[in-house]
């Protein structure tokens, strides 16, 4: 696994070792008053893992700007057109008529709305 930090973000690759067991361990160093204290923990690989993908299957977009697309056009999709979903955004098109991709654009753009937002404004949908 190997871990970059780039403009205040973590990327995290897995990498494949077929001869390496699932079992990792995770140094963490904390600097309080000049103190370090560390922590050694053995995970499972395959755990951390899918919880990174998890946390970063979506795509990066501006808070405000999605909040206002779903819930002023979430009846035409046009909130996934923004994050690149244009099969999502077809089928919303496609059932505009029947006022529930409308319903559903409003609570999505209400969910984002409280999501945390990172220092640049982006969340991830």
């Amino acid at each position: 696994m190997e871990v970059h930090q780039f403009d205040g973000e973590i990327i995290i690759n897995k990498i494949k070792n077929p001869s390496s067991d699932d079992k990792i361990n995770i140094n963490i160093i904390s600097e309080n008053k000049n103190e370090n204290n560390s922590i050694n923990q053995n995970t499972n690989m395959n755990t951390l893992v899918d919880v990174f993908v998890s946390q970063g299957t979506g795509k990066r977009v501006n808070k405000w700007i999605y909040v206002t697309l779903a819930i002023l056009l979430g009846s035409i999709g046009a909130h996934h057109f923004y994050t690149g979903d244009t099969r999502r955004g077809m089928w919303y098109l496609l059932l505009s008529w029947t006022m529930v991709p409308a319903l559903f654009g409003f609570f999505q753009g209400l969910s984002a709305a409280f999501q945390p937002a990172d220092e640049l404004g982006m969340i991830i949908v």
